[in-house]
């Protein structure tokens, strides 16, 4: 008897297998179930008003509303800080403000305020509200008041020790919040501001009822682009915003969604991830982020679609920079073999992919890692963390090297002087000598062990209850052993797939589809007739109105 059938687990409604995954992943009483399985739009979502200064952010927009002062959105070039000042932007129009907005350059400005655009700034507007930036910027809010400016922040990133002095500062992470959900993204935390005005009697008229729901499409894109724990209010908002991204009355959307081949009835955080995040953050990577900007705001389809096609060709380029760049610095990690903290850098990278270098070493080898473009002068880098590795705590411990740094835990970007960089490497591998392996997590994690038996269709219907997938809620991962091998072959474009036909043990005329992607190269380890043990994914294969179960192989070895 297979164990999906043995008994129906949480009061009786859920396979043991589906309660394992969810015990894997921390949540395991009845309560807990039923809200990740089953999560609220209506219930689970926490009171806007717990934010810090929450209620500053709404007395100050008041006041400019009144007085009929121009604020200017200052965002970042990210998909995160695109989306969020896209929606604080159309908020402050809803309530009547003249509002404008600025997306620094990223690579002739960096991340964060700066003065010279806080100068351009006071000639025109009164007000700035920051969004993805601003809680490290101590000295450019001191400098804009200087000017005249208000400064109110809204920001996700770690704070340092002393917090800037503007009129409010709403970050979930600084010392006295008392909000529930500290890994909001800056998108999701511009949602709650809005909430929050929503709720405001001097507010109220200028929202329809329910109006907000339809802001979630650009919630989930920010969320699931910024890689947080897509757990609690995050995983609600996801859920939800996945929802309303298959309807998205933006025009800008409905194209880019048209160009990346997605298909709208059924999208999920993989087709975000893979497919929608890339052409949004490309923007800001090669060119200017103002086009993603333009893209979620405009009102036509026609230019909609331009916009569309111009940010895949970039994607495209960003691809083939990206892919060159890669590499270099996997034959650089080659010559640094066995270190912990991998350490990449060059002068002929472009500053708008270190991330994804970094990213991609991380992934690849389980360390925490770091890609630098590294300049005449200036170096400009960006890092990345795996496991437990706080990559934030580790840059603030040599925090005299550094020029500027900022991010979260996972992911974080910096810049310093060339001549220090010899010095940052051997300080930041000296830190992380003394990381144990299971910080690494070099380890493959497997969610259970299941039998032939238990891969149904049924199984899947009801693992997709998990969705969305992301940071800190994967997808499962399950362990097969004794499979036999019918058949092998090597499949794809470029013949780097590994494809395979499996038979379980004792089945009855049972067989699986198996494919490991970019894994030919091991194809000569097995032969038909050998047993293998799997650690693959589960996904449907429909095609032609019939439904198929496919093994993602993750991994293999011949059983013992």
């Amino acid at each position: 008897m297979s164990r999906a059938t043995q008994y129906r687990g949480a009061r009786g409604k859920y396979s043991p297998i589906l309660i394992e995954v969810l015990k894997n992943r921390g949540i395991e009483n009845e309560k807990e179930i039923e809200r990740f399985l089953n999560p609220s739009y209506e219930e689970d979502l926490y009171e806007p008003f717990l934010l810090p200064d929450i209620k500053k952010i709404l007395a100050r927009i008041y006041k400019a509303q009144k007085n009929n002062e121009k604020v200017v959105v200052y965002g970042d070039f990210d998909v995160d800080g695109i989306t969020a000042t896209t929606l604080l932007f159309e908020a402050l129009e809803k309530v009547g403000i003249k509002a404008d907005y600025y997306l620094p350059d990223r690579i002739k400005e960096g991340y964060g305020l700066n003065k010279k655009a806080l100068l351009e700034i006071s000639k025109k507007a009164s007000l700035v509200i920051t969004v993805d930036c601003g809680i490290r910027d101590t000295e450019a809010v001191s400098f804009a008041k200087k000017l005249g400016l208000d400064v109110i922040i809204t920001d996700h990133h770690e704070p340092g020790e002393e917090l800037p002095k503007g009129v409010a500062v709403v970050d979930p992470k600084i010392e006295k919040s008392q909000y529930p959900e500290r890994n909001l993204t800056a998108g999701a935390l511009v949602f709650k501001i809005i909430n929050a005005l929503l709720k405001d009697e001097r507010f109220k008229a200028c929202f329809q009822k329910g109006e907000e729901k339809w802001l979630l499409d650009l919630v989930a894109l920010a969320t699931i682009a910024d890689s947080v724990p897509l757990l609690d209010e995050n995983r609600v908002l996801t859920k939800y915003g996945l929802l309303v991204l298959g309807k998205t009355r933006r025009l800008g959307l409905q194209a880019l969604m048209n160009v990346a081949g997605i298909d709208r009835r059924k999208i999920t955080s993989e087709a975000v991830s893979f497919n929608l995040s890339p052409r949004l953050n490309v923007a800001g990577r090669l060119s200017h982020a103002d086009s993603a900007f333009q893209l979620l705001r405009t009102s036509s389809y026609k230019k909609a679609l331009l916009l569309a096609r111009e940010l895949d060709k970039m994607n495209l380029e960003r691809q083939r920079l990206a892919e060159a760049a890669l590499g270099e610095a996997l034959n650089q990690v080659e010559k640094g073999k066995g270190q912990k903290f991998l350490f990449t850098a060059s002068p002929d990278w472009h500053r708008g992919i270190v991330g994804i270098i970094a990213g991609k070493l991380a992934d690849n080898f389980s360390r925490p890692a770091l890609a630098i473009e590294k300049g005449r002068k200036m170096c400009f880098g960006s890092a990345r963390g795996c496991g437990e590795i706080d990559v934030i705590a580790l840059l603030k411990k040599c925090e005299d090297l550094l020029i500027q740094f900022g991010g979260h835990r996972g992911a974080a970007g910096f810049s310093l002087l060339t001549k220090d960089i010899e010095t940052l490497k051997k300080r930041l591998q000296k830190e992380a000598a003394s990381l144990k392996i299971t910080d690494l997590k070099e380890t493959l994690e497997i969610d259970t062990e299941v039998g032939g038996e238990d891969l149904t269709l049924d199984l899947t219907s009801e693992l997709e209850k998990l969705e969305p997938f992301g940071e800190a809620n994967p997808e499962p991962v399950f362990l097969s052993r004794n499979f036999e091998i019918i058949e092998k072959r090597v499949v794809g474009v470029e013949q780097n797939h590994l494809w395979l036909r499996l038979r379980p043990p004792f089945s009855k005329g049972m067989i699986f589809k198996a494919i490991g992607f970019k894994m030919a190269d091991r194809e000569n380890e097995i032969s038909p007739g050998a047993k293998i043990d799997l650690v693959f994914n589960l996904r449907v294969n429909e095609f032609n109105g019939f439904k198929n179960l496919d093994l993602i192989i993750i991994d293999f070895r011949i059983s013992k």
